[in-house]
């Protein structure tokens, strides 16, 4: 199983994605959070550790993340 950091830009709806494999990915991921969290100003933003087999799972079980700002400027003006 992979461990994925992800900081994602709410503003922009764009994700940074970092993945750790390894023995220790789910403890190297964490560290990695801790430290964008520090970094990471203003509530645009939202920093998750995610698990998944695959990119393409997290990109299936957290969508949102992966949506682009295309998809996010359609939902906010569809009637």
């Amino acid at each position: 199983m992979t461990h994925y950091l992800v900081v994602y830009n709410r503003t922009l709806g764009q994700a940074e994605v970092t993945a750790f494999d390894g023995e220790a990915s789910a403890d190297d991921a964490l560290r990695a959070r801790f430290a964008a969290e520090s970094q990471v100003l203003g509530a645009d933003y939202e920093v998750a550790t995610l698990a998944a087999d695959s990119i393409d799972d997290l990109k299936v079980t957290h969508a949102r993340f992966f949506r682009g700002p295309e998809t996010i400027i359609h939902e906010l003006t569809r009637s």
